[in-house]
């Protein structure tokens, strides 16, 4: 994650720079574009399985990035496997705390 810190936010960055001007160039509205299923999956693929440590980080840099893009954003959690969410029987929100407003 460390190295994602200093590398990845500004490829991310860049990315979504190029759907930005996309969107311009062919008048499209930010807004009506979709930055969604950037979950963070489990290595386990245990559905109901702790969260990454680094998965709130990683979910708030991609949410923060496509609002400053003005774009909407929408993150999936599959069966609870896409480490927003925790616990067995019943999933409740673990990794969302500070992350989403």
């Amino acid at each position: 994650m460390a190295s994602y810190a200093t590398s990845g936010t500004p490829y991310l960055t860049a990315q979504f720079a190029k759907v930005q001007s996309w969107a311009r160039a062919n008048h499209v509205n930010p807004r009506e574009i979709l930055v969604g299923e950037y979950g963070v999956a489990q290595p386990s693929h245990h559905a109901l399985g702790d969260p990454l440590p680094t998965s709130p980080a990683w979910l708030a840099t991609v949410l923060m990035a496509a609002h400053r893009m003005g774009f909407a954003a929408a993150v999936w959690d599959l069966d609870s496997g896409f480490g927003i969410t925790c616990g067995e029987p019943v999933a409740t929100l673990c990794a969302a705390d500070g992350v989403f407003p």
